[in-house]
Parts: C-alpha cells; structure tokens; sequence
C-alpha cells in the first residue's frame, strides 16, 4: 500500500522498536524505524512522515527533540 500514511517509530530498543513496527504495518500503515535521535532526524529530512512515535529518553538524545525536525 504504497499511498498509506508514513508513521516514524524510534526506540533504542530493538525489541520495542521491531514490535510496535509489526503492529503499526499490520494495521496497514507504511512504517519507518531508527535506533535514535541522529537517524531519526536524518529519516525526517528525506521522507515524508506523518507521525512520529518516539522513546523520550535515549541515549543518542531527547525524543522531543526532534519535534522541531518533524515541523519542518
């Protein structure tokens, strides 16, 4: 479904991470995941997204930090 709304995940656990993205896509949804704030932010540059789901602490960085990436 190449048309479904993009949904960010970014956890630095790879199990959180890996699981919410399972159950994101599997409610059809186009899902995209980075382990942290950099790759996150980088993601937010190129693609489209629609919403963005996010650990708050990591140790890359704050997830509220890239509130300001995502306006943009």
């Amino acid at each position: 479904m190449t048309n479904a709304p993009c949904v960010l995940l970014v956890d630095d656990e790879a199990f959180i991470r890996d699981s919410l993205a399972e159950i994101v896509a599997g409610e059809g949804f186009r899902v995209l995941t980075a382990d942290g704030v950099p790759a996150a932010a980088k993601l937010l540059r190129t693609e489209p997204v629609q919403a963005v789901v996010t650990d708050l602490r990591m140790p890359s960085g704050e997830g509220l930090d890239l509130l300001g990436e995502a306006k943009n």
